[in-house]
């Protein structure tokens, strides 16, 4: 062991003697100290395979070492403090290690070793270059902390995403990542965020190209993204030209692609329109049952409170011949009501079931629609995002494509095996094609590589065996696709990632069954949680195009394990398949045959080992038909209305209540009262004076108000159901009243309701009662002490959120519409409530300072794109410190329920601004934030547009889906600058308001009321107007020449109604209607 010590020494003696001879320095005198003069040192080629000797220069400035191939790790550098640059090249090392105390280097440069992993380069805080070039890097990270780092080298290396590392280099000028793996247009917004980045290199004729510089519109992305690049893959792009001409291109895109959402947005809102007809259709009958059988109820209940031996006789006689006023007894009678009061309550009970299903069909409906939507504008964003290099097209009956894959599908579902699930056929509602650039030239790529490399030398041979290895396979839901925007994630970057993560590889299969099992199970599991029979109905298949190659049989009990699976640090040996030799590295599928199947001989899976085999080129959007109807009798998946009503039962008898109707006693209604005078309430109530009136049931009298109602000091319960009412300011100032029952009424609104102190029990259901915080505000402020209120059955604006609503405002209520409130509810809803106001911590986390709008291919507005990326957050220097506000230039509070715009006043450097989706009724609190350039208010309750006249900077309003009438010029007149504007399904009459508005370029204004077609001559002085939307207005649908008038009138239109409008357009309009 001495020996081997010893003549490990020797051997080091020897390097550091060579290393002196090398730079000319005297070996002999290096031990008296000399080499603390020497600041640089140099070692090329071999001679040097380990570090040795360091202690010696403890100055040393540069340290060279080049080309030493059994070189394979960083050591005994721990004494050279004063190291700015060290070179470690064309070495053998593994690993980043060993310069912890090399405080002060400014440059390493390890370039052709075998690094995987960047790690250990925190402590390097004055690093400024950094090459590490021709390594085995896989991902970029470990740059924390390098703020001073200048300079990047990561060319050819296994680099596939570029991840959000980069954004932590405020100072990077240079980047070289040529010759890596990046595929991805959106994995370049990573760069965005590197604002002093002006040197880029993606592809080089030394490394290689990345797959995205070869991409279409690569050059017009990085330039719109990046215009401060100066030198982009060694070229000199110092061009504002350039720049400009990719930014308008940009620009024309996004106004192209706005357009096409909008447009999808628009059908999306007719669909939900025509489901909501349906449904109110489908309930029109069962809610009339209702009504009647309740105004029955509730008369039989006042007869029942007032019954009498001498009235119940009275009634007896006018009711029915049977009864007598001697044979009829008070407790007979009671009986009777009773046992009718019974009857009709089941009965109310079984409709209020029917009503509840349909509601339930409604939501899964209105669920379809919208999810069908979204995808779809997913697809078209995710185009733009793309730089159209991924495209879908959906195709119809007349494309070859579509019938061939519509008759794969049918012809790979074999229904013997869904018996277990109740599904007996398949119907195809949608087939879209995938046009993927990237992975077709990653697919193409690979097979190349394959075929060149196999026996097969002739070109004819190879042809052959390219169609005897090419599979049509199926793939559907799978845990790993369980992830959001996992499907579309698929259609953008293929399998590869899919297949190279720790969750496994990816299944493919030559039938629907295999390939849709886990989806179906995992929702029947989940299914018998919720009481959802069949909630696997609908569901998605992708089909990809497969480079199988020779594949290998497996046995079933093998098919969870990857076995024979190429791993990336092992050596590729061969195996024998089919009497031939194959390589590892290209035999990336297994072939595994079920044999419990009674298709076994057909049907297969295969394992997917290299992604980059599987080429996903269509969509199929199926509906599983089952021997259970569908849930909802409403609309099917696409939006087409259903004939069938499904479960809902059909109401075509003459009265189908009437078995219960004409259960004794048949009370007759009392007389309508024309006015509440004393008299008559005295006589109504069989008392002498009104003091003694404590209950008053006024049920179905005709009454339209209730004048005189107040002077009835002790009155306790009311009942005024089944009148005219359209409003409660009679019911003013009662102290003693408790209890109130309005139910079905006309009422509007709540706003008369004042002074009931006492007030426990509130009745308005069955009323017209729309805003939710209107009236929720009125019985707040005037009714404090209600314990129950019933509010069903009214129409409310944007209802999705209102028992949650109501519970945090109303906080002694314990009952709502027949529901107990539980601890949860009130925990959340006191939650949500105390989030909805304005405060400056509500800002604080919603807000950003960039003073300059990222440049981004997202339709979404800025504020969301730079709450979601920016990382500048405002700083505030302690708890009373206020000064933060003026720095606030972004602010993005959409979906926070918010139902007032306050404490906005110190944000006067607020540029953009999104509230989006509240429940705000009036635009207020803006008036200091005269620099605001984009605002969105869109999905709110506003009727007004006040409060924007002193937004003269505004450039972008989006105000759709809200209540606006009208469009006030005094207002509109205001806004010289607005270039966007959005006003899309409101109740707007005319567009008059916008004759001003010179700059505006994108008019949305579909779905509304504007009826008159000469509404087109306010735009006609509006000549920067290119894209105009009116679909949905009267004026649209009721002329048959609209557009060629909109067209003649409007001449410098580049769009209509979201088509573009061609020269051809424009000549027939001139000849039609320029006479």
């Amino acid at each position: 062991m001495e020996e081997d010590e010893i003549l490990l020494s020797e051997k080091q003696e020897k390097m550091l003697e060579e290393l002196c001879i090398t730079n000319g320095i005297n070996y002999d005198k290096l031990k008296d100290g000399s080499g603390k003069r020497v600041k640089r040192l140099e070692m090329f080629f071999s001679g040097f395979p380990e570090i040795v000797g360091m202690s010696y220069f403890p100055n040393l400035v540069m340290l060279c070492i080049m080309g030493q191939d059994t070189l394979e790790k960083i050591e005994a550098l721990e004494g050279l403090v004063h190291l700015e640059e060290l070179w470690i090249c064309e070495a053998s090392v593994k690993e980043i290690c060993g310069l912890d105390n090399c405080q002060k280097l400014k440059r390493l440069y390890l370039y052709d070793n075998a690094i995987s992993k960047m790690r250990n380069l925190s402590m390097l805080k004055q690093l400024e270059v950094l090459w590490l070039n021709d390594n085995i890097i896989k991902s970029i990270e470990g740059l924390d902390g390098l703020l001073n780092l200048k300079e990047v080298n990561l060319s050819n290396n296994k680099i596939s995403q570029i991840g959000n590392s980069l954004e932590k280099l405020p100072k990077l000028e240079i980047l070289h990542i040529s010759g890596n793996q990046i595929r991805s247009l959106k994995d370049l917004n990573n760069f965005i965020q590197v604002r002093s980045l002006h040197t880029l290199s993606l592809k080089d004729p030394v490394y290689g190209s990345n797959p995205v510089a070869t991409v279409c519109n690569y050059s017009t992305y990085i330039f719109y993204h990046l215009p401060q690049i100066r030198r982009l893959d060694g070229y000199d792009v110092d061009n504002d030209s350039l720049k400009s001409l990719a930014t308008t291109t940009v620009k024309k895109k996004r106004m192209y692609y706005n357009m096409r959402v909008k447009t999808l947005e628009r059908n999306m809102s007719n669909l939900l329109r025509q489901v909501e007809d349906e449904r109110s259709g489908l309930k029109e009958s069962p809610c009339t049952r209702i009504r009647n059988l309740t105004n029955i109820l509730k008369t039989l209940e006042r007869e029942f409170e007032s019954a009498s031996p001498s009235q119940s006789s009275e009634r007896n006689e006018v009711s029915s011949g049977n009864y007598n006023d001697t044979e009829i007894e008070q407790e007979s009678y009671k009986q009777l009501i009773e046992a009718k009061v019974e009857n009709v309550r089941d009965r109310v009970r079984e409709l209020e079931s029917i009503c509840d299903e349909i509601d339930r069909c409604y939501v899964e409906s209105r669920e379809q629609v919208e999810n069908i939507s979204q995808s779809t504008i997913k697809r078209l964003l995710l185009e733009l995002e793309t730089g159209g290099n991924v495209r879908f097209e959906d195709g119809n009956t007349n494309d070859v494509w579509y019938t061939s894959c519509h008759d794969l599908v049918l012809s790979r579902f074999c229904a013997s095996d869904f018996k277990a699930y109740d599904i007996t056929g398949i119907k195809i509602h949608r087939i879209t094609r995938v046009h993927n650039r990237v992975l077709r030239v990653a697919f193409d790529e690979k097979v190349s590589t394959f075929l060149a490399k196999s026996e097969e030398a002739d070109c004819a041979d190879q042809k052959d065996m390219y169609a005897s290895s090419i599979e049509y396979l199926f793939t559907s839901w799978t845990p790993t696709l369980n992830l959001k925007d996992g499907f579309l994630r698929l259609l953008e970057t293929g399998c590869q990632d899919i297949a190279e993560n720790g969750e496994g590889e990816v299944r493919l299969s030559n039938n629907v069954f295999n390939s849709d099992c886990k989806r179906l199970e995992f929702l029947k599991q989940q299914a018998e949680e919720q009481g959802d029979l069949c909630p696997y109905r609908h569901g998605q298949l992708v089909i990809a195009k497969v480079f199988v190659g020779d594949t290998e049989l497996a046995k079933k009990d093998e098919s969870k394990s990857p076995f024979n699976r190429p791993e990336a640090d092992s050596t590729p040996g061969p195996c024998t398949v089919n009497d031939k030799t194959v390589d590892y590295e290209f035999r990336m599928f297994t072939k595994i045959s079920d044999p419990s199947c009674d298709c076994r001989t057909k049907q297969s899976d295969w394992m997917v080992y290299d992604g980059d085999l599987v080429l996903p080129e269509y969509v199929v959007d199926f509906e599983y038909l089952t021997k259970m109807k569908p849930l909802s009798p409403l609309i099917c998946y696409y939006g087409m209305t259903s004939c069938d009503s499904g479960n809902i039962p059909n109401d075509d008898v003459m009265d189908p209540d009437s078995d219960i109707l004409d259960m004794e006693p048949l009370v007759q209604p009392k007389p309508r009262l024309l006015q509440l005078t004393e008299d008559i309430l005295l006589k109504h109530c069989s008392v002498e004076s009104t003091k003694n009136i404590t209950t008053l049931n006024l049920h179905d009298c005709g009454l339209t108000r209730l004048k005189n109602i107040n002077h009835l000091a002790n009155l306790r319960k009311l009942i005024v159901s089944f009148n005219c009412l359209t409003k409660l300011d009679d019911v003013t100032s009662m102290p003693s009243l408790s209890s109130l029952d309005a139910s079905f009424n006309c009422l509007t609104t709540l706003d008369g309701l004042k002074a009931c102190p006492v007030l426990t029990g509130l009745d308005v259901s069955w009323n017209n009662l729309q805003h939710i915080r209107e009236e929720i505000g009125t019985i707040r402020k005037h009714v404090t002490s209600l314990a129950s209120l019933n509010s069903r059955h009214n129409p409310w604006h944007r209802a999705d959120n209102y028992r949650t609503y109501t519970i945090g405002r109303l906080r002694t209520l314990q009952v709502l519409d027949g529901q107990f409130i539980t601890e949860q509810e009130h925990a959340l809803a006191l939650r949500q409530a105390a989030a909805s106001r304005i405060t400056s911590f509500t800002i604080l986390a919603h807000s950003r300072t960039d003073d300059e709008r990222l440049r981004s291919l997202s339709l979404a507005s800025t504020a969301t794109v730079l709450w979601k990326y920016s990382k500048n957050k405002p700083m505030v220097l302690d708890e009373d410190d206020t000064n933060w506000m003026k720095n606030v230039t972004t602010l993005h509070l959409d979906g926070q329920g918010i139902s007032k715009l306050s404490n906005l006043e110190k944000l006067t450097r607020l540029r953009w601004a999104s509230f989006s989706d509240n429940n705000i009724n009036k635009i207020e609190g803006l008036e200091t934030c005269t620099m605001l350039e984009e605002l969105n208010l869109s999905r709110n309750c506003i009727s007004k547009i006040d409060g924007l006249s002193k937004l003269t900077n505004l450039k972008r309003l989006d105000i759709a889906y809200n209540d606006i009438t009208s469009l006030e010029v005094n207002t509109m007149e205001n806004l010289i600058h607005l270039e966007y504007l959005s006003v899309e399904n409101n109740s707007i009459v005319s567009i008059q308001g916008l004759k001003k508005c010179g700059s505006l370029q994108e008019l949305f204004a579909g779905n509304n009321q504007v009826s008159n077609t000469r509404e087109i001559f306010y735009l006609k002085g509006l000549q920067n107007l290119d894209i105009l939307d009116l679909s949905g207005n009267q004026m649209a649908s009721s002329n048959e020449n609209h557009r060629l008038f909109v067209v003649y009138h409007l001449s410098f239109l580049k769009a209509l109604n979201g088509i573009a409008v061609t020269s051809a357009e424009r000549s027939c309009a001139k000849e039609t209607l320029g006479g």
